[in-house]
């Protein structure tokens, strides 16, 4: 059985004994259970939202969803990643919502995105902090 990990890192020991994850900025780790050890590492390619008072902590506020067979990490920016599960790495995508928030004003920025994606059919759900999106394929 193998297990992806987004957002994390997991070591053989981590999953033999506790199954804890140390947390670390967009990486992904996927492990074989049966083995204990880490199949792959990769740094997510999320384009990291920041701005002049957040620490380089941010980048990943969601969880994982998996959803058609795919599965989506979405960052704080409003991008998201869709890759296939699985030991090696196969991206599908990557799509990225640009929103702006107060509009015209001194601080206008890019809307943040840290609510988990939501599937209903054929409809994905992104929540920002200004807007919910609802994205269907035609």
């Amino acid at each position: 059985m193998v297990a992806a990990v987004v957002a994390g890192t997991v070591t053989a020991a981590q999953v033999q004994e506790k199954g804890q994850v140390e947390k670390q900025l967009q990486k992904q780790t996927v492990v074989d259970l049966g083995a204990g050890a880490i199949v792959y590492q990769r740094l997510l390619d999320l384009d990291v939202f920041q701005s002049h008072n957040e620490g380089a902590a941010r980048g990943v506020g969601s969880s994982p969803t998996l959803a058609g067979g795919h599965i989506y990490v979405s960052g704080n920016n409003g991008a998201t990643l869709v890759f296939e599960p699985g030991r090696a790495w196969r991206p599908v995508s990557k799509n990225k919502i640009e929103g702006i928030v107060l509009g015209g004003h001194w601080s206008e920025r890019q809307e943040r995105f840290i609510a988990n994606p939501v599937f209903e059919g054929k409809r994905l759900y992104l929540r920002g902090e200004a807007n919910l999106y609802a994205i269907e394929a035609r």
